[in-house]
């Protein structure tokens, strides 16, 4: 009997991400955010959300995050970059096949996604210093994922070394000028008030 080995370990790497749904192509880039640089309570820091943290969601989320063997969550956290100088508007060029460490179609017509292994040492540092000098990140979706990350780390950030794997939280950064980015108006139907109300507490 052969046992099918379902996560491989391809080292120190980022992963560049090809999602593709209908006519639209994103292009992301899976990294490890380091969440000693991140905050929820509205201060100051590298990477910020953008969107209020209801605090009743976390412990739950936190539950989930301290008994998991694994977490995948998917976050995405955006970043300005208009020249598009971390990753160029066309990345066929910046990686070839033989980097390729999936490729498959999604389930209920959610398109289809490939990813590639950036593992060259100068290219991740060279990126890392490109983003950092881009300025804050932004939390575009997974808000409360994130913040429940960060309430574990510092949980246990006493008790364990301060390399810990929690102190770190896997992410999509995606370029805020990405054309395959798009963002809608979220709509919300009030009923039940009048109208000349509801203008007064705006």
């Amino acid at each position: 009997m052969t046992t099918k080995k379902l996560l491989v370990d391809h080292g120190p790497c980022f992963i560049l991400v090809r999602r593709s749904v209908s006519d639209k192509k994103r292009t992301g880039l899976v990294v490890a955010i380091d969440l000693e640089e991140y905050q929820f309570n509205g201060s100051e820091s590298f990477i910020k959300p953008t969107e209020g943290t209801i605090k009743e969601r976390l412990p739950a989320r936190v539950r989930i995050r301290e008994n998991a063997e694994l977490e995948l969550s998917h976050i995405l956290v955006l970043y300005d970059d208009p020249s598009f100088s971390v990753i160029p508007r066309n990345p066929d060029n910046f990686v070839c096949e033989e980097d390729k460490v999936y490729d498959f179609d999604l389930m209920e017509n959610g398109g289809h996604v490939a990813g590639y292994r950036i593992s060259n040492e100068k290219i991740i540092k060279e990126i890392s210093e490109k983003i950092l000098n881009l300025g804050t990140l932004l939390v575009g979706d997974g808000n409360h994922s994130l913040a429940a990350a960060k309430s574990f780390w510092e949980q246990i950030k006493g008790t364990v070394q301060a390399d810990h794997p929690a102190r770190y939280a896997m992410v999509e950064l995606v370029n805020v000028h990405d054309p395959g980015l798009s963002f809608e108006p979220i709509h919300r139907v009030v009923s039940g008030i009048e109208p000349e109300e509801l203008l007064k507490k705006i």
